[in-house]
This record gives C-alpha cells, sequence and structure tokens, in this order.
C-alpha cells in the first residue's frame, strides 16, 4: 500500500475492508480509504487516519525540503538555527514559508496528492499549503515559529466542514509534534474566539510575524480553560507520513525542548458539497458547539478549486 504513481480519483490506492465502519473520536484509520464520504463521515466523527508511503505526499515534503535548503543555504536544517540570530532565523523562515505557500508547483503536487489518495480533485477546494519551522521553544515559539495553544481551526475562521492534513518534512519525535485532544470533539471549551476576526488577520496581524521574536502579541484566539492533556494525541512520524482530522478536533502546537527544528506541511481541503450545503449535507459537518468567530465566510475566498486552480469566487460564479 502507499507508493506508486497516482492511481486517480477513481481508482484509490488505499481501501479499506469495511467501509462505512463507525467511527468515535479518536478512532485511527492506518492506510484505509473507506471511499469519499464514507471517510468524511468518519471524520466529521472524530476519526483520525494516517497514511505513509504516499508518493505525492513524499514528493510535498521533498519540494518543502528544496526550498528550505536553497533559502537556509544548508542542508542540515534542523540545527540550522543554531548558528543564527533570531531575526535572521525569522527572515529566512518567512522567505521560504511565502516561497513554498505561492509556488505553483506545490499546487500540482496537492491535485496529485488528492488523485493519490482517492480523491476527485473536481470536487474539492483547497487553501493554499503552509510549511511550518519550528525550532526549540526558548530560542523562538513567536510569529512565523509561533506555538499554537489549543484551538479548532473554526476559531480561527475556519469552516465547520473543514479537512486538515498534516505531515513531517522531516522525521520528528512525539517532542517536536503536535497534539490532539479527542475526548474535545463533543466538549464545549470557553475560549476567546469572539475576540477574532479572520479578516482583520489576513489583512494586518498576519503580514506582522516576522516582527515578533520575543513574545506573540498578535491576538490569537485561546482557551479559558485548562485543557486535560491526559488522553491527548501526539502523531510522532517519519517523513512524508500524512495525519488527515476535521479542523474542529481541538489541536495544539508541543512546546519544542529538542535542540531540532520541526519542518512541517499542513492544508486544507474543502468538499463542494459540504461547501454548498455548509456542511448539512450527507457527510454532516460537526456542529458548532463553541465557536463566536466572524469573517467566517471569509476565508472561502481565498481557497481555489483543486483540478482547474481556479480561485472560489470564480468557480461559485460558474
Amino acid at each position: 500500500m502507499g507508493g506508486g504513481e497516482p492511481s486517480g480519483a477513481n481508482s484509490p490506492i488505499i481501501m479499506s475492508a469495511q467501509p462505512g465502519l463507525a467511527a468515535d473520536p479518536g478512532s485511527i484509520y492506518l492506510n484505509q480509504w473507506v471511499g469519499d464520504l464514507e471517510t468524511r463521515q468518519a471524520l466529521f466523527s472524530g476519526a483520525i487516519f494516517i497514511f505513509s508511503e504516499l508518493a505525492r505526499a513524499r514528493s510535498i515534503c521533498d519540494f518543502a525540503l528544496s526550498v528550505s535548503r536553497e533559502t537556509f543555504e544548508t542542508d542540515d536544517l534542523e540545527t540550522a538555527y543554531h548558528h543564527l540570530s533570531t531575526s535572521d532565523f525569522a527572515r529566512l523562515a518567512e522567505a521560504a514559508k511565502r516561497r513554498f505557500t505561492n509556488s505553483d508547483e506545490i499546487k500540482l503536487l496537492l491535485r496529485d496528492f488528492a488523485a493519490e489518495l482517492g480523491m476527485d480533485p473536481s470536487r474539492y477546494y483547497f487553501d493554499v499549503p503552509r510549511l511550518r519551522i519550528v525550532p526549540n521553544y526558548d530560542y523562538l515559539h513567536a510569529g512565523v515559529s509561533y506555538a499554537y495553544a489549543p484551538h479548532r481551526d473554526p476559531w480561527y475562521g475556519g469552516p465547520q466542514y473543514q479537512i486538515n492534513f498534516w505531515m513531517p518534512v522531516l522525521a520528528i519525535s512525539p517532542q517536536q509534534t503536535m497534539a490532539l485532544y479527542p475526548s474535545y470533539f463533543f466538549r464545549p471549551v470557553a475560549n476567546t474566539s469572539r475576540n477574532f476576526d479572520l479578516e482583520h488577520w489576513v489583512a494586518v496581524e498576519r503580514p506582522k510575524a516576522v516582527e515578533h521574536l520575543d513574545a506573540e502579541t498578535r491576538l490569537h484566539p485561546l482557551p479559558l480553560e485548562e485543557i486535560d492533556t491526559s488522553a491527548q494525541v501526539r502523531f510522532a512520524g517519519a517523513a512524508a507520513n500524512v495525519m488527515m482530522f476535521s479542523g474542529h478536533h481541538l489541536h495544539a502546537t508541543i512546546p519544542n525542548r529538542t535542540q531540532r527544528t520541526r519542518f512541517s506541511v499542513d492544508f486544507r481541503f474543502f468538499n463542494v458539497e459540504d461547501v454548498t450545503s455548509s456542511g448539512r449535507g450527507p457527510a454532516k459537518a460537526p456542529d458548532n458547539i463553541d465557536c463566536a468567530a466572524t469573517s467566517i465566510d471569509f476565508g472561502m475566498g481565498a481557497t481555489f478549486k483543486l483540478d482547474t486552480f481556479a480561485s472560489y469566487a470564480r468557480s461559485a460564479k460558474a
């Protein structure tokens, strides 16, 4: 299972013996694709999908490595920060992140990744992918390397039907990764999302990331209660291992106390049927149980069709 050339949306390379298997929050599917609708239903019930050795996932990571090595001018990316001031590191990280996100190549790779997995690219929108560069926490944990507190992506303006993909670019340990808190999937969390406006964030706050070196003063949505970490899930993957999960899952950055920088890639898909039904279609996105963020619809305006790369706004008019 896994490797090889993309087989197309109608011939997924990974298949479950039990399509439609019911899922509870924290259920993990390993190298199983259970069909498009069934997979979304499982995701929106809190299931987590792990895929290993997908050829196009490896291609995405190879591209991220190439961009990072050229930008930092070293092959030893994980320890490059040892020889850089935080301001120089932030400047280089920002440059690598921007080049990766804005390239035409990464869009083609995402389309082929979806087809290899078993998705029909014509049935999905995508948000531009992000390259995350997270060095030792005490060196830098703000701005371009912000360590995200526990949050749901809807707190940041994402729709309830958002599907997240996350993969390490280089192998990581549990001390470098991110955490999911499955026990909170159906449990509200008191938070400050009512103070978060996505349109303001994109126009004003996001461009300031490179300026934040000593502390993170930008207004993020934060939990107002202590999060029980006793049942957290930490994915310590090898390079190009992929974790797919609902953006509704509560998740956070683990403070990286190691001496090696974490390089990871994440991106988000949105099924056309879920978009047009606002998540109330057959897949039934999770209910909004605690999000009060504004400008939710603004984020979809920055997405693209996965097959043609046409903007959401243009596709919606077609």
